[in-house]
């Protein structure tokens, strides 16, 4: 079922207008609040920084389907599995020391 954008400002709103910011009261609700936005965005990226962190090959393609498919879930999982494999880079043969340079075939 497709989630309104609208409701789901709306319940955000109501939730912050429901914190008590009189002088002289507690705040931590809202830091609560906020620290909880700035944990959902983060684990809601983590593909994105991942691929971004370790320049793979496929950032631009694992950025894209994260911030535009990720909230279908199947679409984040597929983001984060391809961020977790190496990186192209990483992947070519590095010669071995004393390795002969001729084969035997």
């Amino acid at each position: 079922m497709p989630v309104d954008g609208g409701l789901v400002m709306a319940y955000f709103m109501s939730a912050a207008n429901n914190f008590n910011l009189t002088p002289g009261t507690f705040v931590g609700g809202a830091a609560i609040f906020w620290l909880l936005v700035v944990l959902a965005a983060s684990l809601y990226l983590l593909p994105s920084l991942m691929v971004l962190f370790r320049r793979h090959h496929l950032a631009a393609a694992v950025v894209f389907v994260n911030l535009f498919l990720g909230w279908t879930v199947v679409w984040w999982f597929v983001g984060f599995f391809v961020a977790c494999t190496t990186p192209e880079r990483l992947r070519r043969a590095t010669p071995v020391a004393n390795a002969p340079a001729y084969s035997y075939r």
